[in-house]
């Protein structure tokens, strides 16, 4: 097939996808297209055309317009990356109307009424593929004091972290230099009760060409060589690395259909039916209900959207970041610490990608909402990656989550938040990162409180 019939036949799809892929303001969800999750097979056979995918044009909003009090104003950052193709038009819209601007930058908005307001951009490359991002916010004359309750327990330093590898065959030298330098991993997190189990990306139980069985697949844990599924704080590091090691080398070669979000959820998923099947049994006895979730994930492609014959795959709402974000929440409970950490193709890094690889957009995009790292998947040494990245979940126990970012109500430029603590305890130095509080170290066991303002929506 030529590049003219492949785009063709994937143009009206993949505008589609860059949209849902993008989006960070918007929840969105798809039926799935079978009804049997642990049965799950493509929509259709691969035919071999994700061999060299194609890039289309990516959107970022790189900082989010904030939500201020009549009168004020705020600022929308964003910036366009050209795929495989010279990008062809650019628009800028505030609440559906044509403004001014460069294709990458920043925008001053003042001056609007109370209520809802959404900015977005969208562009088209030469081939007609296109992409598209939105932010909103909203404009209030009022707010709502808040208070949380807070109690620290001395158990509260577990953390279960969950590796997600891309398993198809471009990734052996990666996988190769994360078992080489996971050492610098495990000592950040030498002060929690961790446990570390590896998932792959693969979807398909059933390998969509071969139609082999894939026992890996599916969010399935790959056992260690030790004959367990998760290796944790109470062995050696020098034991934990090499069972880690032997392990994040995989001998079977995944289908191309990365989808490291999409397991993820099934990972929680199939650990809540725990009777299904051993594996199900095995994701039920590695997840633990009070501990910090962390997830590392690994690969040179974004999340797959499209099957190799360019129609939508199964199971589109597994996919979408915002999604999993909230099931994590559902399952465990809107105080369960989460953070999804990617060490991918970052969009617009032209020295990294290859025909064979693709930006990893929806990878960023769940990590930047999570406050995980981004780490380069091209770094000639994983040791800062994987060393930041300890570092992230490490600091899980430090982060709170608050019911909104604080309202700066005395106009100082921070936002504001008091936090009182009983017993006796002290409290530590913290910073306001939007909707959580970040200690510059973990907390003391017992009670505290946390006072603010939340800016109280407007509706249309």
């Amino acid at each position: 097939m030529n590049l003219g019939d492949k785009l063709y036949l994937r143009i009206l799809t993949l505008s589609l996808v860059v949209a849902v892929a993008g989006c960070k303001t918007e929840e969105v969800g798809f039926a799935p297209a079978v009804s049997n999750p642990f049965n799950p097979a493509p929509v259709s056979v691969d035919n071999g055309d994700d061999v060299t995918p194609i890039q289309p044009p990516l959107v970022e909003i790189t900082q989010a317009p904030n939500n201020h009090m009549l009168g004020g104003q705020t600022s929308v950052s964003y910036r366009v990356v050209a795929g495989d193709f010279a990008i062809q038009q650019h628009q800028c819209r505030v609440d559906g109307t044509l403004v001014d601007c460069e294709r990458s930058g920043t925008l001053a908005l003042s001056g609007f009424a109370l209520g809802p307001h959404v900015f977005s951009v969208d562009v088209v490359d030469v081939e007609g593929l296109s992409a598209s991002q939105s932010a909103d916010w909203f404009v209030s004359n009022n707010v709502s004091a808040k208070t949380d309750a807070l109690t620290v327990n001395p158990s509260d330093n577990e953390a279960d972290i969950l590796f997600v590898i891309d398993n198809s065959g471009s990734m052996s030298e990666e996988q190769e230099e994360v078992a080489l330098r996971i050492s610098n991993f495990f000592e950040k997190v030498e002060s929690l009760k961790w446990r570390v189990g590896i998932i792959t990306t693969d979807p398909y139980e059933l390998e969509p060409v071969s139609n082999e069985l894939d026992p890996y697949a599916d969010g399935v844990l790959v056992p260690f060589p030790n004959g367990q599924y998760y290796i944790d704080h109470t062995m050696p590091v020098e034991s934990a690395k090499e069972l880690f090691g032997q392990t994040i080398f995989r001998s079977e070669s995944g289908n191309g259909h990365e989808r490291g979000i999409r397991n993820t959820y099934r990972a929680i998923e199939r650990s809540l039916s725990p009777g299904d099947s051993d594996a199900n049994l095995q994701l039920a006895n590695f997840f633990r209900p009070d501990a910090s979730f962390a997830v590392v994930l690994i690969s040179d492609e974004d999340e797959t959207l499209l099957d190799g014959t360019g129609a939508l795959l199964f199971e589109q709402d597994r996919s979408v970041g915002q999604n999993l974000v909230n099931y994590v929440a559902r399952t465990w409970g809107a105080d369960k610490q989460f953070q999804f950490n990617s060490v991918i193709v970052e969009p617009g890094d032209f020295a990294c990608i290859s025909e064979f690889e693709k930006y990893g957009v929806a990878y960023k995009d769940l990590s930047e909402l999570t406050g995980g790292a981004v780490e380069d998947i091209c770094a000639e040494d994983y040791s800062s990656a994987l060393s930041n990245i300890g570092s992230g979940v490490a600091n899980l126990q430090k982060v709170y989550p608050l019911q909104c970012k604080p309202f700066d109500q005395d106009n100082d430029g921070n936002p504001d938040l008091r936090v009182i603590a009983g017993a006796g305890q002290p409290v530590p130095a913290f910073v306001v990162k939007e909707d959580k509080v970040e200690f510059a170290e973990a907390l003391q066991p017992g009670d505290y409180s946390f006072e603010y303002e939340c800016l109280i929506p407007v509706p249309n």
